[in-house]
């Protein structure tokens, strides 16, 4: 007798005598009974023959009636693994043979015959006897085991396949290569051959060309290995011009420029195939960029939207190609991004950059003059600029024969956070870091990096004619702060206005400055000059503040020196400058200006006032600070010369006066 449902010669249910002691019991899944007879021999309402069966938990003679005509011939041909009436039907559900004949019974499923019973096949042991006892003429040739279940198919793993895949137990052939790459058989090694259908080494021997095991690849040197990449190209080299990137080795094409925003990329950049987008099939692609400055002004066109940026990629260096002076339209920012981005002015070049408009500006570059021998400055600022025209976290530097920076006529130019103005002039050129002159005016301020001006040949800042400068820092402990200037050969800032027909310049306001070890003057304001000053320090210069004549003594201002405000209310509007720090005293010592905090050189007796209430003084023997814009904090240390660390020197000092109040 055959295991389970094998067996069709198995007597019917036998129903018909109304046994209840042995029921019908349907076997292994394998009963279609049409009566809907569950085969637990207590027909609970189920079989649709018997409108009585529902509430009669034993077949009574009723349903033999009904057994007997119908679920007795349907039974006959289902219930094929039962035993015969009267048999163990538990035993009869497990047992079989022959040996490792082909077996469904007892929970297992296409197992093979073992020991009398229907057990699951041992893989791959069973193979071959699966193959024995499944294996039918115009079906499945072979068959395996495969998780207990003998299942038709040739391979458990693809180094079966000679080549190909195991897929589903098959051997069958490959069309891509991440399905070889993806098999653990094959690997990322390997790619896949469509003629043959079979995995083959990645491995190739004509770099930057085509593959020959697979046209959809191409030969590409990775890690000093030729390789068989999926794709079309190894380098942007091999692209055409209307698809010029390789993007993961295929050739894309440049995608639009979006957010008013053009890439320039100095060293990988092309200005014959980019677009300014930067890249391609959504990811960056230098070939996308730009290579020049000019080039992207020329593609952003005369009338830019507003917020259009240039973004230049660093690290680099921009110089060949490009026309100098660069002019930033309105509209436009021009910044460094990335890497840092230096702007190698060339010899010959007259200027960096211009700025002409308003809503532009600089950011973020390194504009260097080293070299030049004409009369360049790195950045020029001209009529028609506003206090919307910026530059934040620019370097200028080394520019030899001018200033690095260049506010003339009309123009207005807000410096920000991370400027760094140095080594600007030389020996033979004496320059200031930051020339404003004509009616220009500097807005120069920040809350967080400090804005520095130092090593500069003459001063740090310097303001002439009728220029004007809003200086906006906070000072921080000692030296620093977030507007310095220092180490400049002359004074930290000088502020030498001329009024014209009686008219002062525009007002200079100069608040929270530190001016540090300058060779010269913390600060140096000639008479004429429109300057109010508060809350900045001015440590170890030659002198902290120096007051001197215009000329020679024919100007009509020479020693007008009451517009210029050191302090001119104790209480309601003091100066809170520090203009001497005191000598004996361990940090003070190092802080202290060498000849003097105030240095009064107009001429005597013309009767001027100079406003210098509510500072910080040494006292008298410079043991200690004294704060003037408080009641009798003593008394300042005084000479006619500007000599010796004294507070006060000078001989203006007589036939004027120094309003210094509570000091004195």
């Amino acid at each position: 007798m055959g295991c389970g449902g094998d067996d069709s010669s198995t007597v019917a249910d036998q129903d018909g005598g109304g046994d209840v002691t042995s029921p019908p019991q349907d076997g292994g899944g394998s009963d279609s009974t049409s009566g809907n007879d569950t085969g637990s021999g207590i027909d609970a309402g189920t079989d649709s023959g018997n409108p009585f069966d529902a509430g009669n938990p034993i077949d009574t003679g009723i349903d033999v009636g009904i057994d007997t005509g119908v679920d007795a011939g349907t039974d006959a041909g289902t219930d094929a693994g039962i035993a015969e009436a009267g048999g163990d039907a538990a035993d009869a559900a497990l047992s079989c043979s022959p040996a490792n004949s082909a077996c469904t019974g007892g929970g297992v499923t296409n197992g093979l015959c073992k020991s009398s019973t229907c057990a699951p096949c041992i893989d791959p042991t069973d193979d071959t006897l699966c193959t024995t006892a499944y294996a039918t003429d115009g079906g499945a040739a072979s068959f395996v085991c495969n998780a207990g279940t003998c299942t038709a198919g040739n391979c458990h793993t693809s180094a079966a396949c000679a080549g190909q895949l195991c897929v589903t137990n098959n051997c069958a052939r490959c069309t891509t290569d991440s399905q070889c790459k993806g098999d653990s058989t094959y690997g990322a090694n390997f790619v896949c051959n469509p003629t043959t259908g079979t995995c083959v080494s990645s491995t190739c021997n004509n770099p930057n060309n085509t593959c020959t095991v697979n046209a959809a690849d191409e030969c590409c040197t990775v890690n000093g290995a030729n390789t068989c990449i999926p794709g079309n190209c190894c380098s942007n080299a091999q692209c055409a011009v209307a698809v010029p990137a390789c993007q993961g080795n295929t050739c894309a094409a440049c995608d639009a420029v979006t957010n008013n925003t053009y890439y320039v990329d100095p060293i990988n950049g092309s200005d014959t195939l980019g677009d300014g987008s930067g890249r391609a099939a959504g990811s960056a692609a230098s070939v996308c960029a730009f290579k020049t400055i000019t080039k992207a002004l020329n593609a952003i066109g005369a009338n830019p939207l507003a917020n259009t940026r240039v973004l230049v990629v660093g690290p680099s260096t921009v110089a060949a190609g490009e026309n100098f002076p660069i002019t930033v339209p309105l509209n436009v920012t021009i910044s460094g991004t990335i890497g840092a981005v230096t702007v190698a002015v060339p010899v010959t070049a007259n200027n960096g950059f211009r700025l002409r408009f308003g809503s532009s500006g600089l950011s973020n570059l390194i504009i260097d003059g080293t070299g030049n021998t004409s009369t360049a400055h790195g950045i020029v600022a001209e009529t028609g600029t506003q206090a919307t025209t910026t530059v934040t976290g620019v370097e200028v530097r080394n520019f030899p024969t001018e200033a690095g920076i260049r506010v003339a006529d009309g123009a207005v130019l807000t410096i920000a956070a991370g400027t760094n103005v140095h080594n600007n002039g030389s020996l033979s050129a004496s320059r200031p870091g930051l020339h404003v002159t004509g009616t220009g005016r500097a807005i120069i301020s920040s809350t967080t990096d400090a804005i520095s001006f130092h090593a500069n040949s003459f001063a740090g800042i310097g303001v002439d004619s009728g220029g004007s400068v809003s200086i906006t820092g906070t000072p921080g402990a000692t030296t620093s702060g977030t507007v310095v200037s220092y180490a400049n050969v002359g004074p930290g800032i000088i502020v030498a206005g001329v009024p014209i027909g009686g008219q002062f310049p525009t007002l200079s306001t100069i608040t929270g400055l530190v001016s540090y070890s300058n060779t010269g003057d913390g600060a140096r304001f000639v008479a004429g000059s429109n300057v109010k000053v508060r809350g900045s320090h001015f440590y170890s210069n030659l002198v902290g503040v120096t007051v001197n004549q215009a000329g020679s003594g024919a100007l009509s201002y020479n020693d007008d020196v009451s517009h210029i405000d050191l302090g001119s209310n104790a209480s309601t509007d003091p100066g809170n400058n520090v203009i001497q720090s005191p000598t004996l005293v361990d940090a003070g010592a190092a802080l202290a200006n060498a000849n003097a905090g105030l240095c009064v050189s107009i001429n005597p007796n013309k009767s001027q006032i100079l406003q210098a209430i509510g500072n910080v003084w040494a006292n008298a023997t410079s043991t200690a600070s004294i704060n003037c814009a408080l009641v009798s904090p003593g008394a300042l240390s005084k000479t006619s010369t500007c000599a010796g660390g004294v507070d006060l020197g000078g001989g203006g000092q007589t036939g004027n006066t120094i309003a210094i109040l509570n000091c004195n």
